[in-house]
């Protein structure tokens, strides 16, 4: 009977359908076929049993080092979240560091020119000044100058009127000498 029994373990267990579809000729099989069929049916059921019972731990099992797998995963994503978002704002705060830092190089740079500028303009008004008082030097120096040129003039043109006039009177002297003393000292050498 076993081994009648072994012959149909293997066997699928038949569905509504095939029941309802098997020929007359199964119908009037022998009672132990019949049987032992049945038999090997509950068997099954029973196995499937056994194997549902047996891998319900197993199942429970996985399903809980999924739930770990899952919750060490789920750990892992949000601590390498953090850590990127770490990451992120202290590379947003050197980024925002280094903008401000070129921001204020900028600006140092735009101020250059306008010192450049400030410094060029207080240049040129120091120049315009000395060129001012180097004019007015150069003018006061130049009328006296002329002043002293005029005066000089003038004394020069004294001069040569007492010259003349000295020229004169050393000429009227002469005549003088001439008319009233050389004429007793020629008569006397005569």
């Amino acid at each position: 009977m076993l081994a009648a029994a072994s012959r149909y373990v293997l066997r699928p267990r038949p569905s509504q359908q095939h029941i309802a579809e098997r020929s007359s000729t199964d119908l009037e099989r022998p009672w132990h076929v019949e049987t032992t069929y049945r038999q090997c049916a509950v068997n099954q059921l029973e196995l499937e049993l056994e194997a549902d019972r047996l891998v319900e731990p197993l199942r429970a099992e996985a399903e809980t080092a999924i739930a770990k797998l899952q919750s060490d995963a789920s750990a892992r994503v949000e601590l390498t979240r953090r850590d990127a978002e770490a990451r992120i704002v202290r590379m947003e705060a050197d980024a925002e560091s280094r903008v401000l830092q070129l921001q204020d190089e900028l600006a140092q740079a735009k101020q250059l020119p306008n010192q450049a500028r400030a410094e060029a303009r207080i240049a040129h008004d120091r120049i315009a000044r000395a060129q001012i008082e180097a004019n007015e030097r150069l003018s006061r120096a130049w009328a006296e100058i002329e002043d002293r040129f005029i005066r000089l003039k003038a004394d020069l043109a004294q001069a040569e009127g007492r010259a003349e006039r000295a020229e004169q009177l050393l000429v009227l002297i002469r005549r003088e000498i001439e008319n009233n003393l050389m004429p007793p000292l020629a008569e006397q050498t005569l």
